[in-house]
């Protein structure tokens, strides 16, 4: 219970809980269905973005640790063969085998 002052002076108790009819809005149920479907509709659309952008969020996930590992392979592939070409500029020394393979 809530007391307020009314204009005269006076208090009066008033139920806080009980709704307030006043303001109280009326649907037809045609618009009220039409709404509900608009509802099912949307929230549909937003599941399938939802699963949509987790999709695209793997696949980014996984192209991005591809291209890294095809960097790490092409940058100990240019190691092995600078090292080559200093072995091979080398004129007094026996050649050595630089291997290739990762």
């Amino acid at each position: 219970m809530e007391r307020t002052a009314s204009t005269m002076g006076h208090t009066t108790e008033r139920n806080v809980w009980s709704p307030d009819w006043g303001t109280a809005v009326v649907v037809d149920p045609k618009a009220l269905r039409r709404l509900e479907e608009d509802n099912r509709r949307l929230r549909g659309w937003q599941r399938r973005r939802a699963v949509a952008a987790a999709f695209l969020l793997g696949a980014s996930a996984l192209s991005a640790s591809i291209a890294y590992r095809q960097y790490s392979f092409v940058s100990k592939l240019r190691l092995k063969s600078h090292e080559c070409r200093q072995n091979a500029t080398r004129p007094n020394m026996a050649p050595s085998r630089a291997s290739l393979e990762p």
